[in-house]
């Protein structure tokens, strides 16, 4: 049986992968954000990978409030998953329901 040993190359290359995957992750907003309590329309969109317009419509059919300072909105988080909690379709009862 060999016996695999990692050599300081392979080790250098693991740790390079690392640290680019530590960047992205630290500048990527819809990742970084997604601690705080509120977003802003941008990251709310990539959140939920919708359109700005998509996003618009939401907030006009009063399904995602907001707070509005200095002309830009933010949206808190837990609204965010009160929407999606709210929107739920249980697959399973449907089915169920319709005999299938």
């Amino acid at each position: 049986m060999e016996e695999s040993i990692l050599n300081e190359e392979t080790i250098e290359i693991i740790m390079q992968k690392l640290e680019e995957i530590s960047k992205t992750l630290q500048i990527n907003p819809a990742v970084k954000n997604m601690r705080n309590e509120w977003l802003d329309l941008q990251e709310t969109c990539q959140v939920l990978r919708i359109s700005k317009r998509t996003l618009q419509f939401y907030r006009q059919q009063n399904l995602l409030p907001g707070s509005k300072i200095h002309g830009k909105v933010y949206i808190k988080v837990k609204d965010i998953q009160r929407m999606l909690d709210d929107h739920y379709i249980d697959e399973s009862l449907k089915l169920k329901r319709y005999g299938r």
